[in-house]
């Protein structure tokens, strides 16, 4: 149920920009404290998709979504490097604005 709302929110969020998409969640168990982070130049409604993490995503104590219009900044360069959510080198925060 859950994960049907995320996705329905995600593909809504699409109206914010098809360049990239993005997210970061933190896991159940709470011993689990790496974030999960994928992020892809490619509109919402491909990402929820063609991400087999996003789709086999269960349960997660906190998910951070994006989707971005590339005002400035590459959408497609390496990593992802200019695209949401932002990621600490420990993996431990992610942000997005």
């Amino acid at each position: 149920m859950i994960h049907r709302l995320l996705h329905e929110l995600f593909c809504a969020s699409v109206i914010r920009g098809v360049d990239a998409t993005g997210f970061s969640a933190l896991p159940v168990p709470a011993s689990r404290t790496k974030l999960m982070t994928v992020k892809r130049p490619i509109p919402a409604t491909r990402f929820v998709k063609m991400s087999p993490t996003w789709r086999q995503l269960r349960p997660s104590r906190i998910v951070l979504g994006h989707c971005r219009a590339a005002t400035s900044g590459d959408p497609l360069a390496p990593g992802g490097l200019n695209n949401h959510p932002f990621v600490s080198a420990d993996r431990t925060l992610a942000v997005t604005h």
